[in-house]
Order: structure tokens, then sequence, then C-alpha cells
């Protein structure tokens, strides 16, 4: 199905009658960015700042027994 349009007038007067073809008009950007486009990057982006934060939050709360061992650790190898 094609819709017709109408363009700005031309020098001479008058208007000018184009078809466009369905490929132009899903192409078009206000029907590309309309709706939820860009909806899952934005969740994408939240996970992964979530993430981050748990991360974080967990990796300070073990940090002292984190390097309690890594000391354990260097502490027996360097008996060897």
């Amino acid at each position: 199905m094609q819709t017709t349009w109408w363009c700005a007038r031309r020098r001479g007067g008058g208007q000018v009658r184009r078809s466009v073809p369905p490929a132009a008009q899903a192409a078009s950007p206000r029907r590309r960015w309309a709706g939820q486009a860009g909806q899952g990057m934005i969740e994408y982006a939240l996970i992964g700042g979530i993430l981050i934060v748990g991360a974080v939050a967990v990796l300070t709360a073990l940090s002292k027994s984190l390097n309690d061992l890594f000391s354990a650790i260097s502490s027996t190898l360097s008996q060897y």
C-alpha cells in the first residue's frame, strides 16, 4: 500500500503529488523513534548499573576476609 503526500509548491505554482513506498514510510524518523523503541537499551543500562552497585557492595563487605585469605596464601607460598 502506498501513501500519497503533497510536497511544497514548485516555482511555477501548483503542488506536486508524489507517492511514498512503504519502505520509506517505515524508515521515517518519527516512526522509528515512536513508542518504546529505545526501551531495551535503557533496561540493559539499569540492570548493568544495579549489578555494578551490588558487586561493589559485596566486595566492600568481604574485603577484610579476602585480605586475610590472600595474606595466608602469600605467607604459605613464601615458605617454599
